[in-house]
This record gives structure tokens, C-alpha cells and sequence, in this order.
């Protein structure tokens, strides 16, 4: 009779657990709008195309729709604004719509620097470059020690002798 019980209690634990790590999904979602990365942020050993249709399959659920605008209104009432308000903002400067304090516009140096904000905010530049070598390192020992082998001096009996025999005038 224990067993079961701890197996129930195992199973509640797993579920809060999962609930919480779903949270964490929902929450770097509403930082960066970006499906995989909003995943692999949680579960970092997880591909990209996965990792896409599990966070969409996240964010589908109710409780966790509950949870993103529960986070829009928390912060909505601090005063911040939202991913979406931003990028309206810098599209705005980009297009030239927004004047400064003086009433002019927007620099082109401001409207480029407002571009490239969107785009990074897109995912469109990489600001790291991740490379993955797959080497097998023993068969690249045993090939180097083939070329090694093939490369040695012809045997004793094959090298010809050429020290000077007589004395040289």
C-alpha cells in the first residue's frame, strides 16, 4: 500500500515539475518570441525542429495561455512594455514617423540602428556561432600512423653505402 502511495506522490511531483518547467518555457517565449530557442533555453539537448513543435504544443495549452497573459498584465501594470509595443516603436523610427525632442527626424544613422535592433530581435543576426565537429579520433591516429609507416626509409638492405673509401686529394 505504500508503494502506491509513493508512486502517486511521484507522479504529483513529475507533474508540478513539468508544470514548472512549462512556466519556464512560457516565460522566455514572452522575452524573446522565439519558439526553439524558448525551449532549448529549458531543455538545451533538444534539436530545433523539436524543440519548435514542443513549444508550440506548450503554449496551445490553456493553462499556460493563462500564463503568458498573466505575465502581459503583470508587466503591462509595471509600466513595461511588451516585445510586440517595442518593435512597433523601432518600425516607427525606422520609417522615419517618429520626431525627436526637437521635432526633427529621426537620423539615418537612428533609422539603421532602429533596423538592425528589429532584425536582432528577430533572430536574423547570430550573435554567436555554434560549430560541432564530429571526429573519431582513433581512426585519425591509425590513418596518420599509415601515412608515418609509408613514409619510413627503404630497409638496411636496400640503403647504399656512400662514405668515402679511399683518401680524397
Amino acid at each position: 500500500m505504500n508503494k502506491g502511495r509513493e508512486k502517486s506522490q511521484k507522479l504529483e511531483v513529475d507533474i508540478i515539475l513539468d508544470a514548472a518547467k512549462e512556466q519556464a518555457v512560457v516565460r522566455e517565449y514572452y522575452k524573446t518570441h522565439l519558439l526553439a530557442k524558448s525551449y532549448q533555453a529549458v531543455f538545451p539537448k533538444t534539436s530545433e525542429a523539436v524543440a519548435r513543435e514542443r513549444c508550440k504544443e506548450i503554449l496551445r495549452k490553456p493553462e499556460n495561455i493563462q500564463y503568458m497573459q498573466d505575465l502581459i498584465d503583470r508587466n503591462a501594470a509595471k509600466g513595461y512594455a511588451s516585445l510586440d509595443r517595442v518593435k512597433s516603436f523601432l518600425t516607427e523610427v525606422m520609417e522615419g514617423k517618429v520626431s525627436d525632442q526637437f521635432g526633427l527626424e529621426a537620423s539615418l544613422a537612428d533609422r539603421i540602428k532602429a533596423a538592425e535592433d528589429i532584425i536582432r530581435c528577430e533572430g536574423g543576426f547570430k550573435d554567436k556561432s555554434e560549430v560541432r565537429v564530429n571526429v573519431n579520433v582513433a581512426d585519425m591516429l591509425k590513418a596518420a600512423r599509415e601515412r608515418a609507416t609509408a613514409r619510413q626509409l627503404p630497409k638496411a638492405a636496400e640503403i647504399i653505402d656512400v662514405t668515402p673509401t679511399g683518401s680524397v686529394k
